[in-house]
């Protein structure tokens, strides 16, 4: 509970649209409590290609991707979404050290964030990402 009070007095992501890519509804949850309060605009998303129409046909300033997904994978959709956009893309995933970190280090997340998420540094983190990226 701590994570989400520190979190919502941040107020630092003001207008900034994040989806949120997520089979798991309750990481997704998670997440957007963690977001709660910083004036982020979040949607979501239930599997990579999903995320990738979303992407296509709304504005998005960032996409918390996880890896491991039904129907199209987030190495797959980010791999879809860097071919038409160059938005920041934050792997989100429990399995840092195996095959699919070393494929998703490839394809050049922004970041790659290990679950279970650490909320107290969430809304830095993804400020780091957009102020490298403008």
């Amino acid at each position: 509970m701590e994570d989400v009070m520190t979190l919502a007095n941040a107020g630092t992501l003001e207008g900034i649209n994040i989806l949120i890519a997520d089979d798991e509804e309750l990481n997704y949850l998670l997440l957007k409590e963690y977001l709660d309060g910083s004036g982020a605009l979040i949607s979501y998303a239930v599997n990579g290609k999903e995320a990738v129409e979303k992407c296509r046909e709304n504005p998005v300033d960032l996409v918390l991707m996880d890896i491991r997904m039904p129907v199209m994978n987030g190495i797959e959709a980010t791999s879809a979404i860097r071919e038409f956009a160059s938005i920041p893309v934050i792997a989100v995933s429990a399995f840092c050290y195996d095959l699919e970190r070393e494929k998703s280090d490839a394809l050049k997340f922004d970041l790659f964030i290990e679950k279970p998420v650490k909320g107290a540094l969430l809304c830095g983190q993804i400020r780091e990402v957009l102020n490298a990226r403008s």
